[in-house]
């Protein structure tokens, strides 16, 4: 059986400044999620309509941007969208849960972890809390959001039996070409590649 892979890796992990791009409905954000990107990606998807898709394809970074963002997405009913072009990891997931749609190809690396603080490295048990709360308030049961918000950097690589026994559900999408990424009526839904 093919696995959905949720996996644990560092918050200050480096990676490139983020791009926040908008090209035939669709939202792009790549790269280091960054202070402040917040206002760009609010400026850059303050037309766009409801079911618009977010493409992500993120390492990280800042916790407190990344819920920004994800309560913009989840405001103006934005889906979200993590593929195997690219990871999708540490406060990224926080804007992928914020879809009102998260849809997620399966295989893609998608990485949960507790957040630290960038400056020590040091895990950050007042960010866990609101990372938990963040979750909860996206519809996560506290069981989910705190299992996810308190896991450590060791890791957890997790097969979809293992999200299943944490009390995740998704639907299942074949076809994702043309309007199949629309198709999704469930919270989460798992594409074939």
């Amino acid at each position: 059986m093919k696995r959905l892979i949720l996996a644990l890796i560092l918050l200050a992990t480096p990676v490139h400044a983020s791009q926040i791009t908008a090209s035939n409905g669709i939202v792009y954000l790549t790269g280091k999620i960054d202070s402040g990107d917040e206002r760009i990606f609010d400026a850059r998807t303050a037309n766009m309509p409801a079911g618009t898709i977010v493409k992500l394809g993120s390492n990280g970074g800042n916790l407190l941007s990344a819920m920004k963002i994800g309560t913009i997405v989840s405001n103006r009913g934005f889906d979200t969208w993590a593929s195997t072009w690219a990871p999708c990891a540490s406060a990224c997931t926080l804007i992928w849960f914020s879809g009102r749609h998260a849809i997620v190809q399966r295989n893609t690396l998608l990485v949960f972890h507790m957040p630290y603080d960038s400056r020590t490295g040091v895990a950050s048990p007042e960010g866990a809390v609101l990372m938990s709360a963040y979750l909860q308030s996206l519809g996560l049961t506290q069981t989910q959001a705190d299992f996810l918000a308190t896991t450590p950097s060791e890791g957890w690589p997790a097969t979809e039996a293992a999200a299943r026994r944490l009390g995740f559900r998704w639907q299942l999408i074949v076809n994702i070409l043309g309007n199949g990424l629309h198709s999704c009526q469930q919270k989460i839904c798992l594409t074939i590649p």
